[in-house]
């Protein structure tokens, strides 16, 4: 069986995701900031009836425009191991087969770090990071990426 990966992009980055855990790409819907959400969490969406935390990438990964939802752009609807989660992207830019390019390891330790990305797919002489949401879901986002809190 041949993997097939979604590129995607926010801001000024680019990053994949494995199409076998997107459950759906939508048009981005209403999210609803709530009090006490963890940090790098705007708030919840909700889908099929079932709520669904909607994670800020963009305050994740130090872009501009973090914890503001962009009119026009989609929502990944992605199969966590810990459930369904909204991913926010502005463009769904491929989606190919992996034999099209190769997989290999990460040479920016700053991406590794901030995008939970040890490996990076290599398309058309672009590296796009392969996103490892479980990792990036599982661990606090950077203190460096976010504003103090009063």
């Amino acid at each position: 069986m041949i993997r097939k990966l979604a590129i995607f992009s926010i801001g000024n980055r680019v990053f994949c995701l494995p199409i076998e855990r997107i459950l759906h790409i939508i048009p981005t819907p209403r999210v609803f900031h709530m009090p006490l959400l963890p940090q790098g969490v705007s708030g919840i969406i909700l889908f099929q009836q079932e709520v669904a935390p909607f994670i800020d990438l963009a305050s994740r990964w130090g872009l501009s425009g973090g914890g503001q939802v962009k009119p026009g752009g989609y929502t990944v609807i992605y199969g966590s191991d810990a459930g369904v989660i909204g991913l926010p992207v502005e463009q769904v830019l491929h989606i190919v087969d992996q034999d099209q390019g190769k997989v290999e390891k990460s040479q920016n330790d700053d991406q590794r770090a901030i995008m939970a990305a040890d490996f990076d797919f290599v398309f058309r002489k672009v590296r796009y990071p392969m996103v490892d949401v479980e990792l990036l879901i599982s661990t606090a986002p950077p203190e460096s990426n976010h504003p103090a809190t009063p």
